[in-house]
């Protein structure tokens, strides 16, 4: 949108037309068609789908698909770049991937292969603190 605003203004100052009306008919043409566009996309499901596409699955259970790596082109090599850097070691530790049309990959990995949360450690935590209560019962 920005590169298409910046090339409208640039002919309106230095192509053929060079009327400050010449540019900013196109700008505000340009800007409410965006608008417009995406209020559509926005409201209409069938439209946005049809327009932009939708996601499609690449890692199914730790396999790649073959059929749709060869229908995005995309390698094996990017996938794994990918993997590693959403904290995954590789695609074994993959539970689903999909291609976003908005060209996202997102990785959901599988419950071994993800990290610790801050609510994971604070239970862990709170177990051992109770551990070693119990441990200070009994010693008493």
């Amino acid at each position: 949108m920005i590169f298409l605003l910046s090339n409208i203004v640039q002919n309106a100052v230095i192509g053929p037309d060079d009327s400050v009306t010449g540019g900013a008919v196109g700008a505000v043409t340009l800007i409410v068609m965006n608008a417009v566009i995406t209020r559509w996309l926005a409201a209409d499901d069938r439209a946005a789908r049809w327009l932009e596409g939708t996601s499609s699955p690449v890692i199914d259970d730790g396999r790649l698909i073959p059929g749709t790596l060869r229908h995005l082109a995309i390698r094996r090599e990017e996938i794994e770049h990918a993997v590693r850097l959403q904290n995954g070691d590789g695609i074994d530790d993959v539970q689903s991937a999909w291609l976003e049309p908005s060209g996202h990959l997102v990785i959901v990995l599988t419950p071994a292969a993800q990290t610790a949360t801050r609510g994971d450690l604070e239970q862990i935590e709170r177990r051992l603190s109770a551990m070693e209560a119990l441990l200070d019962r009994r010693s008493q």
